[in-house]
């Protein structure tokens, strides 16, 4: 076993007075060897980045061995609790570590939901029957007001003498009559508006009542009604929603809760009002809403700068003068592509690690177990 080891550190001498590398031990050679850290290897990847020929033909013909170009390992160092990797100049570059100033952001509390436009033919129909209740009970309102003078003057008459007590029973018994149609059409509109209440809600319940414009836009399809699922992170705050159709984006403006005999969404649904171009009944949309409190400051980070070590979260930051250091990370929120980071974790400024983290990492374990062997 002596003569192996004694055998392998001899060779390992050998390459490193051919590589001028004799100031490191045998270990620190075998492991630039293992990570792909020595010069002829650095000069391979520098020929992908198009680092000038004749350049390096001219370095080569100088004669003098370039200390600098002899990459070791990285060393581990410990500055106040802070694990520190420490390259020599260039060579993190040239092994594709990129880093890049963090971009600044405000993280908006955004929630999407599917929803579906509503057929409100139903709602319409039963406007509809509202509206010939109160032609019926208008006209009845009209009726009763003659009906009562006549009745008054025949009750005066009759007390004179001049007309006959029939003519007055007569004439109550068309009031009661006229009474009774008005009472018939009032409970009619009310059962109507009670329907509208239970089956649309509050709001077109009173636009119905009140004749708003709203329900002549729903009936030439100028507007369009849109149930969604309402996030229950938003519940009791300030939000505005908007929704996509296709490659179209358009606000849409909360008009109350939905309802289960609408759409069969159940008791967390919102009914949003939108412009209806292009909306037909049954259509399936995407639904956005946003938050109108105030934003959150921090930063966006590529996916490719979050590591996802042990049961932790990590992001390599460029300290400068070829060291790295490894953050933790909290409260992250997914974007679409990326990551958000709350302010207090990450300060305004740094520069994070982008391409290569996965490399720094394993580099790290490396060079803690050179120092535990060297301990």
């Amino acid at each position: 076993m002596r003569l192996v080891l004694a055998l392998v550190a001899a060779f390992l001498g050998g390459y490193a007075a051919v590589h001028g590398l004799q100031r490191f031990a045998p270990e620190e050679v075998l492991a630039a060897v293992s990570f792909g850290l020595l010069p002829h290897i650095q000069e391979e990847e520098n020929a992908e980045f198009g680092i000038d020929e004749a350049a390096r033909e001219h370095d080569d013909d100088d004669g003098d061995d370039d200390d600098d170009d002899d990459s070791p390992v990285a060393l581990l160092e410990l500055d106040d609790d802070e694990r520190v990797l420490i390259f020599p100049p260039g060579v993190a570059e040239a092994n594709g570590i990129v880093a890049t100033p963090v971009r600044a952001t405000n993280w908006v509390d955004r929630h999407t939901s599917l929803g579906a436009v509503l057929d409100v033919a139903p709602l319409l129909r039963e406007v509809a029957a509202l509206r010939g209740t109160e032609l019926v009970l208008d006209q009845s309102e009209a009726r009763l007001k003659p009906l009562r003078a006549r009745l008054e003057r025949l009750r005066q008459a009759h007390e004179s003498g001049l007309v006959l007590l029939a003519d007055v029973d007569l004439a109550e018994r068309a009031l009661r009559d006229e009474e009774m149609v008005r009472a018939e059409q009032t409970a009619a509109r009310a059962r109507t508006l009670r329907q509208i209440r239970h089956a649309w809600g509050a709001n077109f319940s009173s636009a119905a009542a009140d004749r708003a414009p709203l329900l002549e836009a729903l009936a030439d399809r100028s507007q369009a009604l849109v149930q969604a699922a309402f996030p229950k992170p938003l519940s009791g705050r300030e939000f505005r929603a908007e929704l996509r159709a296709g490659d179209t984006v358009r606000p849409a403006e909360p008009l109350g809760p939905g309802y289960a005999e609408v759409a069969g969404m159940g008791p967390d649904a919102v009914v949003l009002l939108a412009e209806g171009g292009g909306l037909r009944p049954g259509l399936r949309v995407e639904v956005s809403f946003v938050a109108a409190d105030a934003a959150e400051p921090g930063f966006v980070l590529p996916a490719g700068a979050v590591l996802f070590h042990g049961e932790g979260v990590w992001v390599y930051c460029d300290l400068g003068g070829g060291r790295y250091g490894r953050r933790p990370l909290s409260g992250l929120r997914r974007l679409d592509r990326s990551w958000f980071v709350p302010e207090p974790v990450l300060e305004s400024g740094v520069r994070v690690v982008i391409r290569g983290g996965q490399m720094l990492l394993a580099e790290e374990f490396r060079a803690d177990i050179m120092r535990e062997d060297d301990d």
